[in-house]
């Protein structure tokens, strides 16, 4: 796990580094070499614990003072939200966040990070309370981290749980006719058990803890069943409520008229404090480039797969020598059922030598 976040560093360094369109990078090397000794000179004023947090062979000095990293959170092709990478890029930006990765600067004789923001296009309308409070708990350790503040922008719908994720942020933008809201809880729930009755059928459920499963498909439905599971949800949507008013104050007087599942467009959820701003992401991202700020956007990169087996530019650090890396390449052509010969191989090594230089112009991440 120490080098799970090795190969994004690289890439990270890599996008901060280069030079602005129109910039060469000739001359782009000469006002960084100037800002670092700059930066170097005010170290002196700086404890030994800041020193040791700064690493000079990251570019930590550039024109920008603030760096904006937007981040899509939106359906995949399923239409799906796929919430399991949030938590590693969360991690990650907070790693090289304090180790001033996206700049550093003297204030007050001290040295400090420049500025960070980091931008979420939001698209939701909820799902699981799990997945999406995990999710809203991740975008939760972003903002309180300090130097880095955090915008939600929502162009179409962020309900329920979306809405859960978008409240977390500093600053919460909405277009006009965007849905944000729907803050409450529900579950759904089919009982059979009138019907295989009438057929003749007996469901029968056993369980130890009278709370447990008061609702199931097949057992008998009593009021006090109903009542336990209403309990439960009327829990969860306090806890919904909380966390929404802990990171959006001003909706805490008005909690009940307002978090109680209703839905509005941005235009009125501006009037009942629900969003900050009426504008669409495009519009709020070219603010930001207006003002000189470095506008930088995360997205995966899938790397391609041979077989069953991923190849990544590591594997030609580990394997030293020909044979080592011939051996390695005919191990992972074995995978498709027989021994590789030397056509197979060579097409392997050709493969992976287009799939590493391919990876030189993409870089992982950014």
């Amino acid at each position: 796990l120490n080098d799970k976040y090795s190969k994004d560093t690289v890439a990270l360094s890599n996008a901060v580094s280069a030079p602005p369109m129109g910039v060469s990078e000739r001359a782009w090397r000469r006002v960084q070499r100037k800002q670092q000794r700059d930066l170097r000179r005010g170290m002196r004023f700086a404890s030994n614990a800041q020193q040791q947090s700064i690493s000079f062979s990251q570019q930590e000095s550039t024109l920008f003072d603030r760096t904006v990293l937007v981040i899509e959170l939106k359906p995949n092709e399923k239409g799906a939200m796929d919430l399991k990478h949030l938590k590693s890029i969360v991690t990650f930006l907070l790693e090289q966040h304090r180790q001033h990765a996206f700049g550093s600067r003297i204030v007050n004789k001290t040295v400090t990070q420049k500025k960070l923001e980091i931008v979420l296009l939001v698209e939701s309308p909820g799902g699981a309370v799990q997945d999406f409070g995990l999710a809203a708990a991740e975008v939760g350790r972003l903002s309180n981290e300090k130097g880095i503040s955090t915008t939600v922008c929502v162009d179409n719908v962020a309900a329920s749980g979306g809405y859960m994720i978008a409240s977390q942020a500093h600053q919460l933008c909405a277009a006009p006719f965007a849905i944000v809201g729907s803050i409450g809880v529900i579950r759904e729930s089919f009982n059979l058990n009138g019907a295989l009755e009438r057929q003749g059928v007996k469901g029968v459920v056993l369980k130890a803890g009278h709370s447990k499963a008061p609702i199931s498909m097949f057992g008998p439905l009593t009021k006090e069943d109903v009542r336990t599971a209403q309990r439960v949800i009327d829990k969860m949507h306090t806890a919904f409520q909380r966390s929404v008013t802990d990171a959006r104050p001003a909706l805490a007087d008005s909690v009940e008229a307002v978090c109680n599942g209703d839905i509005y467009l941005g235009t009125e959820a501006k009037e009942l404090s629900l969003v900050d701003r009426v504008v669409t992401s495009e519009e709020y991202i070219f603010e930001r480039i207006t003002v000189g700020d470095r506008v930088l956007k995360l997205h995966q990169s899938h790397q391609a797969k041979f077989g069953k087996h991923r190849f990544t530019p590591l594997d030609f650090i580990r394997h030293k020598s020909k044979g080592a890396l011939r051996a390695a390449w005919n191990n992972a052509a074995k995978g498709f059922g027989g021994e590789s010969g030397d056509f197979l191989s060579n097409l392997v090594h050709a493969g992976s030598f287009l799939g590493f230089a391919q990876y030189l112009v993409r870089h992982r991440f950014l």
